[in-house]
């Protein structure tokens, strides 16, 4: 069975407005979204539930939202962290955003409300759609900080593709997923308590180890046995890369190196590029 790798770099949002568009050939739908909660998902980052009103607007696991906030003239972009199935079944996405001073950042964790009102146009070539017909797959992601945004998204659709195959002769067989994610420290592990719940849904079949970096206090046991080295997935022969947020829209075949993905883990949120040379 093949394994693909998906790689998301920090970044504090994806590219917004009209530039974000042009990388999708497909005619965008922009549709009224209102907020329907707001949370905090750690001390810097603020998750919103968005109730989305249009029935013609889907998006792919993996893809970003163009961001329009009435009353600022800057577009945000931020990637979707909730899964297709969440939007099919009750019209509404959530995105993840981490404060800092860009305007729709800082309007999202000082101004928004709920019933605040705003549109959204789905745009990004990086996701993951498997297909009936398609040979499964064993995906490795890799995220670094708020990057773990559009990975999220595709975790949670493997879990809906495997819920599923048990009712779905016909569906698409999904295959294993490992993630491995590095923050600043545990508190800036976004999602923490969802991704335990997949793993101990699907033991075996969803995995997980983090990283931290400037961690200056003690690792609570819950974390403890999942702060691990990165060497299991040194097995592989050969990674299908996709890169999120970088320069490189194509997918990256290259032969992984220990040296390579200790340093990718252990700094991948404190990079906005990085490349790959062979």
């Amino acid at each position: 069975m093949r394994e693909r790798l998906f790689a998301a770099i920090y970044t504090n949002t994806h590219v917004g407005g009209t530039t974000a568009t042009t990388l999708v050939a497909e005619i965008q739908v922009i549709s009224p979204a209102k907020v329907c909660g707001i949370t905090n998902e750690s001390e810097t980052v603020k998750r919103l539930r968005l109730a989305v009103t249009n029935k013609d607007f889907t998006f792919k696991a993996g893809q970003w939202v163009d961001f329009f906030i009435p009353e600022v003239a800057v577009v945000g972009g931020f990637s979707i962290c909730s899964s297709p199935g969440l939007l099919e079944q009750e019209r509404v996405l959530e995105l993840a955003v981490k404060h800092t001073v860009h305007p729709p950042a800082h309007w999202i964790h000082t101004q928004c409300s709920l019933d605040s009102e705003v549109a959204l146009r789905v745009g990004g070539n990086f996701f993951f759609d498997p297909q009936p017909a398609d040979s499964p797959v064993n995906l490795v992601l890799i995220a670094g900080g708020v990057g773990i945004n559009p990975l999220f998204s595709i975790l949670l659709h493997v879990a809906d593709f495997h819920r599923n195959q048990e009712s779905e002769e016909n569906g698409y067989k999904m295959g294993t997923v490992k993630l491995y994610y590095s923050a600043k420290n545990t508190n800036e592990l976004l999602f923490k308590n969802n991704i335990f719940g997949l793993m101990n849904e699907f033991p075996g079949k969803i995995t997980c180890s983090f990283h931290v970096t400037q961690q200056s206090s003690q690792i609570c046991e819950e974390l403890q046995p999942y702060i691990t080295a990165v060497t299991s997935i040194l097995g592989i022969e050969e990674i299908q890369a996709f890169m999120a947020g970088s320069p490189y829209k194509d997918q990256v075949t290259f032969r992984p190196q220990p040296k390579l993905l200790a340093k990718v883990v252990a700094t991948f949120h404190m990079n906005g590029r990085w490349k790959i040379r062979y």
